[in-house]
């Protein structure tokens, strides 16, 4: 399958998805710690062929979300769900094996940009419900940073465009110095 993807970026994390190099990369790659983002699981995933990969938006330019045998799962569905638990199941368990911490960074959709501009909230509501859902099941072992309400703008000028998690800076360098003072506890 090409990856028609023109970000380096979001083709390494479609690529990483799609051929299952998380794992290989988890096993053998050095690193402080494991920084889980759960954004892109608000997104249904197919099934094809016996492999498993999130629809996103950069999946969905391959287009073979349009495959005769391929199935789609819906966020609250619960073959979904398994999946999902089996995943971070296997993250934990590296984790452990490597003696890495494991951080969550608990972020929903923001329901406004910098300029005032309000996003739809039936939307944003339905998304920190299937976010909230992820967050609820996952271990107690996994560190948490929640990421106050009230710094959650969206950036109207952000470089992967205008989208309810494209946030402004402020909320980047939150989560930096949330990530730094955890590590330098466990130092």
């Amino acid at each position: 399958m090409g990856l028609s993807i023109e970000n380096n970026f979001q083709r390494r994390c479609v690529r990483y998805d799609t051929y299952k190099e998380l794992h290989s990369s988890l096993c053998n790659t050095v690193y402080d710690a494991i920084l889980l983002d759960f954004a892109e699981e608000r997104y249904d995933i197919i099934k094809y062929k016996g492999s498993i990969a999130t629809l996103s938006e950069e999946f969905s330019r391959t287009g073979l979300q349009n495959q005769v045998g391929v199935k789609i799962f819906k966020p609250s569905n619960f073959c979904r769900r398994w999946h999902w638990k089996m995943g971070m199941n296997k993250i934990i368990s590296i984790a452990k094996e490597r003696d890495v911490p494991v951080f969550l960074n608990k972020i929903f959709p923001a329901f406004c940009d910098e300029k005032g501009n309000n996003y739809h909230s039936t939307y944003i509501n339905r998304e920190r419900k299937y976010l909230n859902w992820f967050y609820n099941h996952t271990p107690k072992s996994v560190n948490r940073f929640l990421v106050p309400d009230d710094i959650l703008i969206a950036d109207s000028n952000h470089r992967w465009g205008k989208g309810q998690l494209h946030f402004v800076q402020d909320v980047y360098e939150y989560l930096l110095k949330q990530l730094d003072d955890a590590l330098a506890d466990i130092s």
